[in-house]
């Protein structure tokens, strides 16, 4: 009796010792399985980008040409660069058949109408004509032609490109330029701000923080074909000021920043 509660205990312990080592064994080959595919895995995200403008100290002509630049050392009245968004694949492996969709989230016709208002204050000679699709904004001398500019309202874009390599392995990344109605919004109101030298409101730029919203949409795939989808959020954050000896102006370092938030779908 004894010996056979014995036997039977001793074969019990052996199959769960058995189904233990089985377990082990499968979790062991998952894990090996999950660390082989993390060498084909990519991750591609958005980094925080800056760019300048620099806006001269001649506020009595109210010049509305601004310069913009990457590198506040090459900034000057007719650099033209247009500020981008870096996209930055950062895992093991390649992302491939990228497709990218950004959505600018402000509301073009009530910020501009904004603007509009400011900018006719400043002088009665700038002009601001507003249609639901674009902006006309001129500026003149008598009949002599100052300034003049008109964009289309642009609030979302979609590109695409065939592949982004690891940072591990390269330097590469994704440029999403920045449409030219969101930089000549954020640039007219560094403009006004400059303008109100006495006041230096900074509610100015508060209403593009609160106004300008980018989401960015971003599938791919990696080289087993599996989906990636992820969404973030940009936001601009409060110009930094710095004094330019060389022109007497000031330039302005503006911040896109990724929020820290996104999923994962």
């Amino acid at each position: 009796m004894n010996y056979t509660y014995i036997e039977l205990l001793i074969d019990i312990i052996v199959a769960i010792c058995t189904i233990i080592t089985l377990i082990i064994i499968y979790l062991t080959l998952q894990e090996m399985k999950t660390q082989r595919l993390k060498i084909f895995e990519p991750h591609v995200f958005p980094i925080n980008s800056k760019f300048f403008i620099l806006s001269d100290n001649s506020l009595f002509e109210n010049k509305l040409q601004l310069g913009i630049a990457l590198d506040e050392n090459g900034i000057n009245e007719s650099s033209r660069d247009n500020p981008y968004i870096k996209l930055i694949n950062v895992g093991q492996g390649i992302a491939k058949d990228i497709f990218v969709n950004i959505l600018y989230g402000i509301n073009y016709h009530s910020f501009f109408e904004f603007l509009k208002t400011e900018l006719e204050k400043i002088d009665t000679q700038i002009k601001v004509n507003i249609s639901d699709s674009s902006c006309w904004i001129e500026k003149r001398k008598g009949e002599k032609i100052e300034f003049i500019s008109n964009f289309p309202f642009e609030s979302f874009t979609e590109q695409k490109t065939d592949y982004i390599l690891p940072l591990k392995d390269s330097n590469e990344f994704f440029k999403i330029v920045l449409p030219t109605s969101i930089i000549s919004a954020i640039s007219f109101t560094i403009f006004l701000f400059q303008n109100r030298f006495n006041e230096r409101p900074i509610d100015l730029f508060e209403k593009i923080i609160a106004e300008l919203n980018i989401s960015i949409k971003v599938k791919y795939k990696d080289n087993l074909n599996k989906v990636y989808s992820e969404n973030f959020k940009i936001v601009l954050d409060l110009p930094n000021l710095k004094y330019d000896s060389i022109t007497g102006g000031m330039i302005y370092c503006l911040n896109l920043n990724r929020e820290n938030k996104y999923f994962t779908s």
